[in-house]
C-alpha cells in the first residue's frame, strides 16, 4: 500500500511539474488551428474537450504534436471560446491556436507515433533516462510503470531521497 502511495505521488509531482510554465524561450509556430470540441456535460468538461480536439488537430496536421496548449501562439495559449449547449444539453466550445514547437534542451517534440497523451517534459526525462542507461521501456512521453521504476533506479543510484521530480530534473540536466 505504501509504495502504491508512492508512486501515486510520483505521478502528480510529475504532473505538477510538467503543467507548470514553459522552462523555453524559442518557439516555432505553424498556421492557426480552430476547431470544435465535441460535447460534455460540464462548460469545463466542454472546455476540455474542445482543448483535446486542438490537440489531436495539431498532431494530425503537423504529424508532430506541437507543444500544448499553454505553448501555443508563442507562449499566449489556446483560446477557448464560444462555448454553447446543444440541444440535447451537451456543451460545446471551440478552441482555436498556432501550435509551436518550443525549443529548448528542456522538451523533446512529440511526433504522432508517440503516446496520444503525450507530454514533450516527460518524453525529455525518458529520453536523458534511457541515455544514461536505465531502461523506460518506449520513449513516448507518457510516464508508465517502467519509467515510474527507472526513475526510482536513478534516484536510488544517484543518493536522491526527495520525492520532488525536480531533483530527479537537475540530477539528469547535470549528467547531460
Amino acid at each position: 500500500m505504501r509504495k502504491m502511495l508512492k508512486s501515486v505521488a510520483l505521478a502528480v509531482a510529475l504532473v505538477g511539474v510538467f503543467s507548470g510554465a514553459s522552462l523555453a524561450v524559442d518557439y516555432s509556430c505553424k498556421k492557426e488551428i480552430s476547431v470544435t470540441g465535441n460535447g460534455a456535460f460540464t462548460e469545463d468538461g466542454g472546455k476540455r474537450k474542445a482543448l483535446k480536439t486542438w490537440q489531436d488537430a495539431a498532431r494530425a496536421d503537423g504529424g508532430i504534436y506541437y507543444g500544448d496548449e499553454k505553448t501555443a501562439n508563442e507562449g499566449l495559449g489556446v483560446v477557448v471560446e464560444r462555448c454553447a449547449r446543444s440541444s440535447i444539453g451537451l456543451m460545446i466550445c471551440q478552441a482555436k491556436g498556432r501550435p509551436c514547437v518550443v525549443k529548448s534542451d528542456d522538451v523533446s517534440e512529440c511526433t504522432k507515433n508517440d503516446s496520444k497523451d503525450c507530454d514533450p517534459k516527460a518524453k525529455w526525462i525518458q529520453s536523458k533516462l534511457n541515455a544514461a542507461g536505465y531502461d523506460v521501456g518506449n520513449v513516448d512521453g507518457n510516464i508508465g510503470r517502467v519509467s515510474e521504476r527507472a526513475i526510482e533506479k536513478f534516484k536510488k543510484a544517484k543518493g536522491i531521497t526527495s520525492d520532488s521530480i525536480d531533483a530527479v530534473i537537475e540530477a539528469l540536466k547535470k549528467g547531460s
